[in-house]
């Protein structure tokens, strides 16, 4: 249908195709200063991207884009682990087991996602109620420094290999506050399961003389009942978000804190796109965060600042879909026209001239936000902001840009989904 409606080519051409499945065009550049990893057509292998290189993702093959984010965990890799009972837990790893009870560790790669797992097998009868706590960083201000206002998200994949779970029991993966006079802690409960779970929990430090976190999962035993289970866990990370992005890895054999670079691609406007276009493409945004400062841009276009720009994002604080304009450092946002929902693909298209900026979804009503749209030159796919600090952390294709404003009606049936 893009492309090849009469009404389209009436209207000054075809559209510009800038993403397809599994390639960029049109003169859609990206850059991304460090590998990254992103999942196979089958939706679960684990690819490593060189930098630079775009990441099509998933059977759909849409363009992965992601803003930059650090892995504060020094060994998701699971480097330095011994095979035993108890073994020798992974390089910079603790674990903690109950009084009554014993640790057996293994080491492997999960045939299916290519990553590195540690199995921890737990048995005995506790002689006490409490928590048999692994912690994937050693516990201390200098390996997890955090201050008051910061907002952690910790996140693993965890899954029950063998065994059966007392019914007693109940599984955390824990944020606690350390350092200062209170301790508290944010908590996810959650029941492994023979498949794969990523468990997340999110944490703004809330105490002012915090000055580090402690993180764990967490099994909670009952004085003396027996438990023998082996859970299974894969590629932990600590983010300085609200959110958890995908696996950030070290390169392998040196442990250490590492960052996985912006993915920024980049198309330069003439002067007549940037005066007049329309945008159409597909969105799909795995995580759709309603945290305060959560800001997942979908399309920008600007001057190479934030002071002037336009473009379609979810709004820190909701999880809702609206244009956006800013002129001169003046910010205004547009009524929502969808609401979002985690892992479901959207058609969207944002347009644009001298009028104002229009934008609809999945072919519903066309909002529009009246007055003059700021010079502008390039456009940012994925993103929010020039700083790069408002990314999708989703994928986008296919997306076109069609020369022209199209009409409202036009803007409504190609974005039917």
């Amino acid at each position: 249908m893009i492309g090849a409606t009469p009404i389209i080519h009436a209207l000054g051409g075809g559209p510009l195709r800038l993403v397809s499945a599994g390639a960029l065009s049109g003169g859609l550049a990206l850059t991304r200063a460090s590998t990254a990893l992103a999942a196979d057509t089958d939706g679960t292998t684990m690819l490593s991207f060189a930098a630079n290189a775009p990441r099509f993702q998933g059977a759909a093959q849409r363009l992965l884009v992601e803003g930059g984010r650090t892995n504060s965990l020094r060994n998701p890799r699971l480097e330095g682990a011994v095979a035993g009972s108890p073994g020798t837990p992974p390089t910079y790893w603790t674990i903690a087991a109950l009084a009554g009870t014993t640790s057996t560790l293994a080491l492997g790669t999960d045939p299916t996602y290519g990553l590195p797992v540690l199995s921890v097998r737990v048995q005995g009868t506790p002689t006490a109620t409490g928590y048999f706590t692994v912690t994937p960083e050693v516990t201390s201000a200098a390996a997890m420094p955090a201050s008051i206002g910061q907002t952690w998200t910790f996140s693993a994949w965890v899954r029950l290999a063998a065994g059966s779970l007392p019914a007693s029991s109940n599984y955390r993966i824990r944020i606690q506050e350390r350092g200062g006079g209170a301790t508290p802690a944010s908590d996810v409960q959650f029941t492994p399961a023979g498949a794969w779970q990523r468990i997340t929990v999110t944490r703004t430090i809330t105490d002012a003389t915090t000055t580090y976190i402690q993180l764990g999962i967490m099994p909670n035993l009952a004085v003396s009942v027996a438990a023998d289970f082996t859970l299974q866990i894969m590629t932990p990370q600590a983010e300085q978000s609200g959110f958890a992005s995908t696996p950030v890895l070290p390169a392998a054999g040196t442990p250490a804190s590492s960052t996985r670079g912006a993915d920024v691609p980049v198309f330069s406007l003439n002067a007549a796109r940037a005066a007049a276009g329309s945008l159409v493409g597909t969105f799909m945004l795995p995580t759709v965060s309603t945290g305060a400062a959560d800001v997942q841009g979908l399309l920008v276009l600007d001057d190479g600042t934030d002071g002037n720009r336009f473009g379609l994002r979810k709004p820190g604080g909701a999880a809702t879909l609206q244009p956006f304009r800013s002129a001169s450092g003046t910010l205004t946002s547009g009524s929502s026209i969808q609401t979002l929902a985690p892992g479901v693909a959207f058609r969207a298209a944002l347009a644009w001239d001298t009028s104002g900026i229009v934008a609809c979804c999945n072919g519903g009503t066309v909002m529009s936000l009246a007055g003059a749209i700021p010079s502008v030159n390039r456009l940012l796919v994925g993103h929010g902001a020039s700083t790069l600090g408002q990314g999708a952390f989703g994928e986008v294709g296919p997306l076109d840009l069609h020369p022209t404003r199209l009409p409202d009606a036009t803007l409504q049936a190609l974005t039917l989904n």
